[in-house]
């Protein structure tokens, strides 16, 4: 062959990300998948409404930020225009074993914070006569340290007879909050007690390593000098269908998240 012509490339392996939704004032019940949670620092881009990995040393974001806050000196960066902070994202696969009310379009009710349901769903359909089942879907649990802190206490001081320590993995967890944006509350209530064996197949797993969104740095400056994300991707090459499909992922999840939350967590 003079030219050889790539096949076309499927994309069928693409999955979209499930995110666990912490609801205020809901009861969500979960078990955890992994014996360790993965670390990213990410940047959350308000104008975008999506969040990215910090690249680290040459992360434009970073280097705007020194020079605002050189600029600004004795001014809290929550008071600085355009200052986009570094914030430690955790995240783990969760088994999500709520009890909730399917609705015919789809959609889930979960309980109350005292395990009750409404009578009715926002839409005004009936869920007296709908049997609440468990989720039971593998989920992505991404916050930032101050629920993972939680994490931390109860798998080191949850133990058995021996005060040998259980794992968090052993058993459920609830996870409640009340308030919302910098007032929301989370917290994580340990579940002993509910410690049947739970088992998930790998391949129903995210690789927790490449579900976040990376841009090069270039990429990143293009973004702040107001080129879309859509444009930023569309010029990688002909084989960036799966980085465009995580973004449409990253942006429909990212409207739940606010910007309070990341300066919170």
């Amino acid at each position: 062959m003079f030219a050889h012509i790539p096949e076309k490339k499927e994309y069928t392996e693409f999955k979209k990300i499930q995110y666990l939704k912490i609801i205020p004032n809901a009861t969500i019940r979960v078990r955890v998948l992994d014996r360790e949670a993965t670390l990213t620092f990410k940047h959350y881009l308000p104008k975008h409404r999506v969040s990215i990995v910090c690249p680290g040393d040459e992360c434009p974001i970073c280097i705007t930020n020194k020079k605002l806050i050189a600029e600004n000196q004795g001014v809290s960066t929550m008071q600085i225009k355009g200052y986009m902070p570094r914030s430690a994202r955790h995240s783990v696969n969760v088994l999500n074993r709520t009890l909730v009310k399917t609705l015919s379009n789809g959609d889930f009710v979960y309980p109350d914070i005292y395990g009750k349901f409404p009578k009715t769903s926002a839409s005004g359909e009936d869920l007296s006569k709908i049997k609440s089942e468990p989720l039971n879907r593998v989920e992505v649990l991404e916050r930032g340290n101050q629920l993972f802190q939680q994490l931390n206490a109860h798998n080191l001081n949850i133990t058995d007879e021996a005060d040998n320590p259980i794992g968090i993995w052993n058993y459920d967890i609830v996870i409640s909050a009340t308030g919302s944006g910098r007032d929301m509350i989370t917290n994580a209530i340990p579940q002993p007690q509910k410690n049947d064996e739970v088992v998930v197949p790998d391949d129903e797993k995210y690789d927790l390593t490449s579900i976040s969104l990376r841009l090069t740095p270039d990429e990143i400056w293009r973004l702040l000098s107001d080129v879309s994300l859509t444009d930023v991707l569309s010029a990688r090459n002909a084989d960036t269908k799966d980085d465009v499909d995580e973004v449409e992922s990253a942006l429909e999840d990212s409207v739940d998240e606010s910007i309070e939350s990341l300066f919170k967590d």
